[in-house]
């Protein structure tokens, strides 16, 4: 096959899992939204309000599954090479006003700790961006109570190679995250190997694109040793 005509077949494949993505999203969303009504209606029998609400936390997970691997096959196909501009304060607007639309019977509260007010530029910003977005999106998505307080600590380290890299820290109060599963879900997804999940998770994506924006993912307890006092999902990324 000549380098044109693998080019074109790449292309074509690209567009048809970018419509399928946005198709089935589009599709699983009116069932998610009748989902949760009746999940919160408290006349109906506690068991149909259960399985209800178990069908909205497995829609949203899929859909976030969906755009994760579509965005993991944009990293993967056409790396970014150049840095961007990551407001970091902005970023923390967008997610309130999204979990709030996305949630609304939630609370979701976004805090910011960050050294400085300014942009930064990084290598992959509107990745790393959703990729936070993410980390949010699964403390709400998965808070058992109402009120849902999420803090993001952003901070410049350099390692011991000498590369300096920024580290953002998405801490939330839920319900945590086993030992076993973080383990899981740090290890870069790889298309060579078949999925072994017992259901889907974005978040085992977040890895492999980090790396492959030469930087990390990492899970832990918010306070250490202790995970059903909540997770603290790390991000780090290299700096300009």
């Amino acid at each position: 096959m000549s380098d044109d005509s693998r080019e074109d077949s790449w292309s074509r494949a690209d567009a048809y899992f970018d419509i399928l993505a946005h198709d089935v999203t589009n599709l699983i969303s009116p069932i998610m939204v009748h989902a949760e009504f009746i999940s919160l209606d408290k006349e109906l029998p506690r068991d149909v309000r259960v399985s209800a609400a178990r069908i909205v936390r497995l829609i949203r997970r899929t859909a976030n599954f969906i755009m994760s691997f579509r965005m993991l096959h944009e990293v993967a196909s056409n790396p970014p090479r150049e840095s961007g501009t990551f407001d970091l304060n902005g970023l923390a607007a967008l997610m309130r006003a999204t979990l709030s639309s996305e949630y609304p019977f939630k609370k979701p509260s976004i805090s910011v700790d960050t050294p400085s007010n300014e942009p930064l530029r990084v290598v992959g910003a509107d990745y790393l961006g959703r990729i936070l977005m993410g980390f949010a999106d699964n403390a709400v998505r998965n808070a058992s109570k109402t009120e849902v307080e999420v803090q993001i600590i952003a901070r410049k380290l350099r390692h011991e190679d000498g590369h300096e890299m920024l580290r953002f820290e998405v801490i939330d109060d839920g319900p945590g995250i086993p030992d076993d599963l973080k383990a899981e879900l740090v290890v870069p997804f790889e298309s060579s190997k078949r999925l072994a999940r017992r259901s889907p998770s974005s978040l085992m994506f977040y890895s492999a694109i980090l790396e492959r924006l030469g930087g990390r993912m990492m899970i832990e307890d918010r306070i250490p040793g202790d995970m059903r006092k909540g997770t603290r999902a790390i991000a780090e990324i290299p700096v300009e």
